[in-house]
């Protein structure tokens, strides 16, 4: 068995009482089949469940029994909650694949999370100097922006006038308002 694959003798409790113990969920579950193994989540500070399961069966048709006959009232009730039981899914160790960047090549991020093709340049963009000695970077030391200076993407920014015109837009609404409830 692969570290992806699902144990197919596995099912997975969850809506437990916090009143849940091994032996209730052996009695609940004894008659579907022999099981080699319980185990529950528990608050450490409590000794509580915190409302899941994993159990598994000695054979795989155990577990397809308890999935598709324990799922239904009265089999699944357990202190005025009704137990949801289902296969138990492969672990997959919380990795997921990192996404492609969006800018692709054009990304002028040297520390960007996402995954580039072939060709991005990691190290980030010099800045180099310009002919009246000072060098082509603005502010805080940040290569100057624009498609020509080693493919740098420029920066999307609104522009001041266009808030101002919305809060201008606002200001005239409720100047409008104020003026027709006088």
């Amino acid at each position: 068995m692969t570290d992806k694959e699902a144990d197919k003798t596995e099912v997975y409790l969850r809506y437990l009482p916090r009143t849940a113990t091994e032996a209730r969920i052996r009695e609940m579950l004894s008659s579907a089949g022999e099981i080699t193994r319980v185990w529950i989540s528990k608050d450490k500070t409590t000794d509580e469940c915190k409302g899941y399961a994993f159990v598994n069966f000695r054979k795989n048709a155990m577990a397809r029994n308890a999935v598709l006959h324990y799922n239904t009232w009265p089999k699944n009730h357990m202190d005025g909650k009704n137990v949801v039981i289902e296969p138990a899914k492969a672990w997959d160790d919380g990795k997921k694949e990192i996404a492609m960047c969006t800018y692709g090549l054009e990304c002028s991020k040297p520390d960007c999370y996402f995954r580039h093709p072939a060709g991005w340049a990691h190290a980030p963009v010099t800045a180099t100097k310009s002919s009246s000695g000072g060098s082509k970077t603005k502010g805080g030391g940040a290569p100057a922006a624009g498609g020509v200076d080693g493919g740098v993407r420029k920066k999307k920014v609104r522009s001041k006038t266009r808030l101002g015109a919305k809060a201008r837009q606002r200001a005239k609404k409720r100047a409008e308002k104020e003026s027709a409830g006088e």
